[in-house]
């Protein structure tokens, strides 16, 4: 107890439930520090364009500036962090894993469900004749095509992450850095 213990290495991952709480509540891990160079970010593109409180990110997000940041230069340094590229592959997986099911699991599952269910409707419906207009065809056609390309699509879905942007600048007196961890501009 009352003991700090400084670790190097490449793979801590501080979301890993035996590194959250020590027994008495309080946070095991009380900082980290990358000193690989992974995750450096280049914010060489500088924007002076300020329109309606915004500024354009690398990523094309309209980012807002709060009102209390103080740039006497007006000079805002953008750049863009890929997450992915620095985490390490378990918190990787458990992200993508969380990221799928909460993002895209929940438009596409009801698609595939909802076109599936279409399908089979206008089949039971049809399953007395004998042969099909040509309007009955290209109805059956299209619903077949529909739950094929979101099978497909459930195929190669592949997550290559979230996008952040960042916007460094100078206050007069430091340097200030903000991530936009939350993919909405609002920083």
């Amino acid at each position: 107890r009352n003991t700090i213990i400084a670790i190097l290495d490449s793979g801590v991952d501080p979301a890993a439930e035996g590194l959250k709480l020590t027994s008495t509540g309080e946070t095991k891990v009380i900082e980290r520090f990358d000193c690989s160079g992974c995750g450096d970010v280049d914010t060489s593109t500088i924007i002076r364009k300020v329109v309606d409180g915004c500024i354009t990110g690398t990523t094309g997000r309209k980012l807002k500036i709060p009102e209390s940041w103080n740039n006497p230069t007006g000079e805002w340094r953008t750049g863009v962090l890929y997450p992915f590229s620095i985490y390490p592959s378990k918190v990787k997986e458990r992200i993508q894993e969380h990221r799928k099911e909460h993002l895209w699991d929940v438009g596409h599952k009801p698609a595939l469900a909802q076109a599936s269910k279409q399908l089979q409707d206008f089949e039971n419906e049809v399953a007395s004749k004998t042969t099909l207009s040509q309007e009955e065809k290209l109805q059956k056609e299209e619903l077949e095509t529909r739950v094929e390309v979101l099978k497909e699509a459930e195929k190669k879905y592949t997550d290559l992450g979230p996008t952040y942007d960042c916007v460094l600048f100078h206050d007069g007196t430091i340097w200030r850095a903000c991530i936009d961890t939350s993919e909405t501009g609002d920083l």
